[in-house]
């Protein structure tokens, strides 16, 4: 397969906290393995193809989708939007550089131990890069699954996590959004810089709440609080889009592509509170959203290509 390469573009709030933060299923803990660049999680038989890097937080690992593998400590599914668009495009290579729990610091610095930089699995030989970040800046998705969880068990009705977060500046969540958004535009302008070949696609956060109602035994807020959690959500995909825009990426809007699949839904993409092995960790995303990420990933790649 030639290269598509568009050489001129540049449960319990604790629980909830865990999943967010650390990206993985609430399941035995193992001794941690040393990830490196050279055994990053890398496929392919190193043809004449594309060679692609995928970078991101959980939302790209896809914890809890079968199989997920419980002794790498970025607890990474094989059926994640990379790996189905590596089988797609017959890629050359895939490195899966993404790590549940990793903010856009991460990028440019470890994670922890034996977990380089995102950013050096980049080089200018680099194709195609896919890149799902920003969610964990500030805290402000685990700050929503727990924070707000706690305050509707407090408060039981109206919109107190909205009153007690924008009524303090230090707590605002739209204010930390705000701020991710700059966060999001240096890690793409640091993309361009060390794989200035390469086509980036930006995919975004799918629906987590619902436009109306509420569904309290899959996303225990209040339902006043519902419409502040979609609208946080709506903010996070107008900052990544925002950003691939400033740098030439394309993006592509899994808000949009979700529309009637949110937690709450009959057909929800995303996960509730409630872990579900085999299936999905909770808060995060099912096989479909991945697939359907992953279709939306191809498209565009055909298409530049």
């Amino acid at each position: 397969m030639t290269r598509p390469v568009r050489r001129t573009l540049a449960a319990t709030a604790a629980v909830a906290a865990a999943l967010v933060l650390a990206g993985c299923p609430a399941q035995e803990a193992k001794e941690e393995p040393v990830v490196t660049p050279a055994n990053w999680r890398e496929s392919g038989d190193g043809g004449d193809g594309i060679a692609y890097v995928a970078l991101g937080d959980s939302y790209v690992t896809a914890p809890g989708v079968p199989q997920t593998d419980a002794n790498n400590p970025c607890f990474p599914s094989s059926n994640n939007y990379p790996a189905l668009v590596a089988a797609e495009l017959e890629v050359a290579t895939l490195v899966d550089a993404s790590c549940g729990g990793a903010s856009t610091v991460h990028m440019s610095e470890s994670q922890g131990p034996g977990r380089p930089p995102q950013f050096d699995a980049l080089d200018e030989e680099t194709d195609l890069v896919t890149i799902t970040i920003g969610g964990n800046d500030e805290g402000v998705f685990a700050s929503l699954l727990t924070d707000c969880v706690v305050i509707a068990q407090e408060f039981g009705e109206g919109s107190p996590c909205r009153e007690i977060k924008e009524g303090d500046d230090d707590k605002s969540l739209l204010a930390k959004v705000e701020a991710s958004t700059r966060r999001v535009d240096a890690v793409l302008a640091g993309i361009v810089e060390r794989a200035p070949n390469a086509l980036v696609v930006v995919v975004g956060y799918p629906q987590l709440a619902p436009a109306s109602g509420a569904c309290p035994d899959r996303f225990p807020i209040t339902e006043g609080d519902m419409a502040y959690a979609r609208e946080l959500n709506v903010a996070f995909n107008t900052a990544l889009a925002e950003a691939a825009a400033n740098h030439g990426a394309e993006f592509v809007d899994m808000f949009a592509l979700s529309e009637g699949h949110d937690i709450c839904a009959d057909d929800p993409w995303v996960n509730g509170a409630v872990d579900l092995p085999d299936r999905a960790a909770a808060y995060h995303p099912f096989a479909a959203e991945q697939e359907a990420a992953a279709a939306a990933v191809v498209e565009v790649v055909r298409q530049a290509g």
